[in-house]
């Protein structure tokens, strides 16, 4: 069992010890601004004071700001809706930092040009009133994420309680062989849009009719790039695709933030395989890729007017068997996972709407096993 020290100085426990200090002395810099006020025979030692407070506000909100982006990354297993919401926390708090530091740094300069006036309290409690409320704010978005998203919170092991939700199931297996036969004489049966917009696609082996009319190039032909395997008769779950080339295929749909994930089995492939988001065609597109041979991770953005813009690339290793690979893109974030685990995270302006779906380019032979797009909603 970790030991309390370690408990309090582990990511993300560091955050909410940190975070304290600013949300409690930006308020008690104000109130020293407005004794500055009220008593004159004591302004010049009140307003040294706040600014002492603010200086040291602005230190701790960079501390906070910097755990809070490591304690983001060391979270395994969020949900699209909780990236996004820790995108928007991210933002609020470097929003707020600028603040702090913008009051500390005006009140030092200010303070030295004129150290008895009346202009350095007076400004000081009105620009401190804004910052204490967007310190307000983001500490709303910040408890939001634990109390209502459960956001790195541990949670105990299920033991079969009542608020587990049971697994759809057969109690006849003759009913669920028959259910699967009649599903496999038609690929649409198995692409899934669910009410709250997420698509869902859970390939068979024999849906080579998908090709084109489920998962459907971006521009022009698939042609000789990527076409359907044959049933091998092992069977192994998912649709196996024969790669010879690149080619950049989504499913139905165009959406704004979002997540795109899928299982996927590169065993038998050698080159890139990506997802994409955000494709208006071929050439303006984000991608996160995958080198097969050597675990590189790109998070990168497409525009047919520049080149190619990465935005993180990192080096993991993959584990044997099918990757289980997202990428998210919420707002000016965009972070790529596997297996839940964040491995590159980038910023840039939000793209414009537009498709999802899997890049392949290379040679060989992929099992997709599914495909998920998750439109976030904040």
């Amino acid at each position: 069992m970790p030991s309390t020290l370690e408990q309090l100085t582990a990511l993300p426990n560091l955050h909410p010890a940190l975070v304290h200090f600013p949300i409690a002395l930006a308020p008690v810099a104000v109130l020293f601004d407005l004794a500055a006020l009220l008593q004159p025979s004591r302004r010049s030692e009140w307003a040294r004071g706040a600014s002492a407070l603010w200086v040291l506000a602005a230190l701790g909100a960079w501390a906070a700001w910097w755990a809070g982006g490591r304690a983001a990354d060391s979270v395994v297993g969020l949900s699209a809706r909780a990236q996004a919401r820790i995108g928007e926390h991210s933002d609020w708090g470097l929003w707020t930092l600028w603040a702090f530091v913008a009051i500390a740094v005006a009140r030092l300069v200010l303070g030295h040009l004129r150290p008895s006036g009346k202009t350095l309290p007076a400004l000081g409690a009105v620009l401190g009133l804004g910052a204490c409320t967007l310190v307000g704010y983001t500490a709303d978005l910040g408890g939001g994420l634990v109390y209502q998203l459960g956001v790195a919170v541990e949670r105990p092991e299920s033991g079969g309680t009542a608020t587990d939700v049971p697994k759809t199931s057969s109690s006849n297996p003759s009913d669920a062989d028959t259910a699967t036969a009649g599903m496999v004489d038609d690929p649409a049966n198995r692409l899934e849009t669910r009410e709250d917009g997420t698509v869902v696609w859970s390939p068979a082996p024999g849906d080579a009719t998908a090709l084109g009319s489920i998962l459907q190039p971006v521009s022009g032909d698939v042609g000789e790039a990527v076409r359907v395997a044959e049933p091998d008769g092992s069977g192994s779950k998912g649709l196996t695709l024969k790669v010879s080339g690149r080619t950049l295929l989504t499913l139905p749909g165009d959406f704004g933030d979002v997540e795109v994930a899928a299982v996927v089995d590169v065993e038998e492939f050698s080159g890139t395989f990506g997802l994409a988001h955000h494709v208006r065609d071929a050439a303006r597109a984000g991608l996160l890729t995958v080198g097969v041979t050597d675990g590189t991770f790109t998070l990168l953005t497409l525009d047919a007017e520049s080149d190619p813009k990465i935005l993180d690339e990192a080096t993991s290793l993959l584990p044997e068997g099918p990757l289980e690979l997202a990428v998210t893109a919420a707002g000016r974030h965009l972070r790529g996972t596997l297996a839940g685990k964040l491995v590159v995270h980038g910023h840039e302006p939000a793209l414009p709407q537009g498709g999802a779906g899997i890049l392949v380019d290379g040679e060989g032979s992929i099992r997709l096993e599914s495909l998920v797009v998750t439109p976030i909603d904040h």
